[in-house]
């Protein structure tokens, strides 16, 4: 049985008012490897590659065209063939992964947040400490996340 995940894309903006909304853009399933010292490494290092802009323009280096953007490029760079990795009404709450990443990228300030939840409760093994079901247990930047205890030991 594999350590599934749901990675949800979120944009934020602020409306003319003030006030902050949130616009759900996608949600990628994985079947399999879905635990944050291996799915939540390699979107963090994939998150933390590029940079959030609003607009293509003449940037060095590698952009990502706002979320929805940065979705597709985050499906094209972990899919492998059949299975595996798979597309979910992003509206749909998370109720069998076992982890679920939030991805939020401000409109405004091109700001990009993840936010990672154990839904599953269950033993890391790998860390021997166990996760409580419902629990965020990461918030912060993708860089910051790297840094975390949960990918390095």
């Amino acid at each position: 049985m594999g350590t599934r995940s749901l990675t949800k894309f979120i944009e934020t903006y602020k409306e003319a008012d003030g006030k902050v909304k949130n616009n759900k853009i996608a949600a990628v399933y994985r079947q399999f490897d879905g635990y944050p010292s291996c799915h939540g490494l390699q979107l963090a290092e994939f998150l933390n590659s590029g940079t959030l802009v609003n607009g293509i323009g003449m940037d060095a280096g590698k952009v990502f065209n706002g979320v929805g953007c940065m979705a597709a490029q985050m499906v094209q760079e972990f899919k492998e063939g059949v299975g595996g990795i798979y597309l979910r009404n992003p509206s749909v709450k998370a109720h069998w992964e076992d982890y679920e990443y939030l991805v939020y990228g401000d409109f405004n300030t091109q700001e990009v947040r993840l936010k990672v939840r154990s839904i599953g409760g269950h033993h890391d093994a790998v860390k021997d400490m166990w996760i409580s079901r419902g629990k965020t247990i990461f918030d912060g930047t993708p860089a910051e996340f790297l840094a975390s205890e949960l990918v390095n030991d």
